[in-house]
């Protein structure tokens, strides 16, 4: 019969030795029995007290109050250091017993530190999804994708519809066209598996008014269902500012087609003027001179001299006119002819000769020896510009 027992005590130790949990037998706070991975995870052995392994000792006189009416406790969730004195999270479960004639409690513990940190990193990413929503400066909302009911938005959408609380909303009153945008939302959500940036016309829930919104959706399971999370942003200025944007650029279209209209009929309005006042001024200029190689007195010289001049002169500006038509309608036209610079400059020392003598002026023309006298170009624009030099 010992030999049964002894058998029996045997078989479980080695059941309690090698057991998936913690086991102790503990009588006021003192182990008298440890099982291998109490012993190795906590550093106590038979004979230890237990208190120092509490991180806050108030926790096993709690339970010691709630097993003062029961005969166990399961369940009771602690703190508590490990032979390294690294803080560990313990669920404990307690059994009240006898041990030897005093009265001991068994407990069953199980590590759970590594699932602690699990849920606590979960938490912590559960915290900064909420914080994200939360916080978003765009809109958010999350509709259960079978119901249609709103689930969670955060407070850019209440603020954006003007209502403080989520309360028997039907989503598909948000939509404006719900017939034609729902079709090709679905249609693009089933190719795709989500909605990215889709222009739609929505209705503000507080006070119905209409804005175009920029709208994105994308799948999700929110606490266990699967749901839609929806995002957008206003943009009705921007619509607004598009409008204004084309029918500025429409006048600015229409302002440029007037503005060359106009320019052509200036240059028209020009170049008539000039051939109509260029020809009498060419006849001036033909009488004259047949009035010079007349006898004439000395002052009837100088008065057909200064005629001359003075027709030369105005006929250079009527030609300036034209050319400055010419270069508006981009229709002038640089010659490239061989002409001699000595009878150029002659030609501009007769045309400035009489206000040079009215002024009393002495008006020297000096040519380099460098200068070739002989040149190819447009003898009359470069009349033209010396002229405008002199003047």
């Amino acid at each position: 019969y010992n030999q049964m027992i002894y058998e029996e005590n045997e078989r479980l130790q080695l059941f309690l030795d090698n057991s998936p949990v913690l086991v102790t037998i503990t009588t006021k706070g003192v182990v008298q029995y440890a099982n291998k991975l109490f012993t190795e995870t906590l550093g106590l052995s038979n004979g230890d007290e237990v208190f120092e392994n509490y991180v806050n000792i108030e926790d096993r006189w709690e339970a010691i109050k709630q097993l003062e009416n029961n005969s166990f406790l399961y369940d009771y969730r602690i703190q508590a250091y490990d032979k390294d004195r690294n803080i560990i999270e313990l669920i404990m479960n307690y059994i009240k017993m006898d041990y030897m004639g005093n009265p001991s409690l068994l407990i069953w513990i199980v590590d759970i530190t590594p699932i602690a940190k699990i849920q606590n990193q979960l938490d912590e990413a559960k915290t900064a999804a909420d914080n994200v929503i939360d916080f978003s400066p765009l809109p958010l909302v999350i509709v259960d994708s079978e119901t249609n009911n709103v689930l969670r938005t955060n407070k850019a959408f209440l603020e954006y519809h003007g209502i403080e609380e989520i309360k028997n909303i039907d989503t598909r009153n948000i939509l404006v066209n719900y017939d034609e945008d729902i079709a090709i939302i679905n249609d693009r959500f089933n190719t795709d598996g989500y909605i990215k940036n889709i222009e739609v016309q929505a209705r503000h829930i507080g006070s119905q008014q209409k804005s175009n919104v920029l709208f994105s959706m994308y799948p999700i399971v929110y606490k266990g269902i699967n749901c839609t999370a929806a995002v957008f942003m206003d943009v009705t200025e921007k619509h607004q500012y598009q409008l204004e944007l084309a029918k500025a650029r429409d006048k600015a279209v229409q302002a440029a087609e007037l503005a060359t209209s106009a320019a052509k009929v200036k240059s028209r309005f020009l170049a008539n003027m000039s051939h109509e006042i260029r020809t009498p001024i060419n006849a001036i200029i033909g009488f004259n001179e047949l009035l010079s190689n007349t006898q004439l007195t000395n002052k009837q010289k100088d008065y057909s001299n200064k005629i001359g001049g003075s027709s030369n002169i105005l006929l250079k500006l009527i030609n300036d006119i034209l050319d400055f038509s010419k270069i508006e309608s981009g229709k002038l036209h640089i010659e490239e002819t061989s002409f001699n610079i000595d009878n150029v400059l002659s030609q501009i020392k007769d045309n400035v000769s009489i206000n040079v003598h009215e002024k009393d002026i002495e008006f020297i023309i000096d040519v380099s020896e460098n200068v070739p006298k002989n040149m190819i170009g447009d003898p009359l624009r470069i009349e033209q510009v010396l002229l405008n030099l002199t003047n």
